[in-house]
């Protein structure tokens, strides 16, 4: 192959009209390499990932376990010069393989049958890096200078696509944003990082009740520490493909321990392909939890205890004083001692009277 232009697959991957694994495949068969390798890290901001072809489960999963992310482990990041469009190669391995102590990934190298290769940075930027990689055999052999003159061509198309790809997926954000702005439902929408990209008025003025509940540095925060938990799990099972695309669970967005709003998470539809910018999934605000939240605030002005908000809650549902009483496992006498004292409370006389106000509590919520 000659020329930048023959490296277009690349700029059809980043559209997805074919697959990124097609465009690696189709760099590795030009250089007669085993493998090629885009691998993204660095900061929050990418969604980490090492897309290599010709390589088995098994293989990456031992790759993982060797911290094979780690420069102190692994000869190709040691030696990488970290800078857009520099390239790396054997000269530079067997420098970096004398510099470390360690073996482990050397001989990973030697089992998998990848000791030689060349690579460059595609991206390198305060949102994290991107590399491009060539992993070849001790058949394939090291590689030549005009080896690397076709990965250095193929690596700019690569990085053009990138590029392409992230403003994409940045635009897909933007656009959501704008959609989601007029949407009346309580909800945001995060990217694969578990970042913010967009929030409804709804949303917004929903979390301006909440005191436990907040946004810092595009990162929705819960301050109570169980509440933490259960959002981070929820969060991880939304980026994992293979885990159930919609859950619920309870937060606890107040100091008290009824403060407990319900939330919604559903996983958005995205490419297989995706560098991560793109929107993942969704959060809702549960609208009946954030009305009973309210309600049951609006009733703290009247001092009930929570046994009377209790029954509060279900006179403004409705209930009659025999339906309340069995709910409450107590006797009809007994209730009517509790509506006696709530009546004090509330400033009136009657049930009817106590009933209504409690009806117009409901309805401001």
């Amino acid at each position: 192959m000659t020329g930048d232009d023959n490296w277009g697959i690349f700029e059809d991957a980043a559209l997805g009209t074919v697959s990124w694994d097609t465009a690696l495949g189709q760099l590795a068969a030009a250089t007669g390499s085993m493998r090629c390798q885009l691998v993204a890290f660095g900061s929050e901001a990418w969604s980490p990932f090492n897309w290599v072809t010709n390589i088995t489960d098994a293989e990456m999963a031992l790759f993982d376990s060797l911290d094979g992310h780690n420069p102190a482990t692994n000869f190709r990041l040691r030696a990488d010069h970290m800078t857009n469009d520099a390239m790396t190669f054997e000269h530079h391995y067997d420098h970096a393989r004398a510099a470390i102590g360690r073996s482990d990934y050397i001989e990973y190298c030697e089992q998998t049958d990848m000791p030689y290769g060349c690579q460059s940075m595609l991206l390198n930027d305060a949102r994290g890096a991107l590399g491009l990689a060539l992993l070849r055999s001790r058949r394939d052999g090291r590689t030549s200078d005009a080896i690397r003159d076709t990965f250095r061509r193929a690596a700019r198309g690569a990085r053009t696509a990138a590029r392409l790809q992230i403003a994409l997926e940045q635009q897909g954000s933007t656009l959501i944003h704008g959609a989601v702005e007029r949407l009346s439902a309580a909800c945001i929408i995060f990217d694969r990082a578990g970042l913010v990209r967009a929030i409804t008025p709804a949303a917004e003025t929903a979390m301006a009740e909440f005191d436990h509940l907040l946004i810092v540095e595009q990162r929705l925060v819960v301050r109570d520490q169980r509440s933490a938990a259960l959002l981070d799990g929820a969060r991880a099972t939304m980026i994992d493909p293979a885990a159930q695309a919609q859950l619920s669970v309870d937060l606890r967005v107040g100091s008290l321990s009824g403060d407990i709003v319900r939330v919604d998470l559903h996983r958005l539809r995205r490419r297989d392909w995706s560098f991560g910018f793109e929107p993942a999934f969704m959060l809702v605000f549960d609208a009946e939890s954030r009305a009973a939240l309210k309600r049951r605030r609006q009733l703290d002005r009247f001092s009930f205890t929570p046994a009377e908000t209790a029954i509060a809650q279900l006179l403004a549902e409705g209930r009659d004083r025999y339906d309340i009483a069995r709910h409450r496992s107590v006797t009809v006498e007994t209730l009517r001692g509790q509506l006696k004292i709530m009546y004090a409370k509330v400033g009136c006389r009657r049930e009817a009277e106590l009933v209504a106000t409690l009806h117009r509590v409901a309805l401001s919520a």
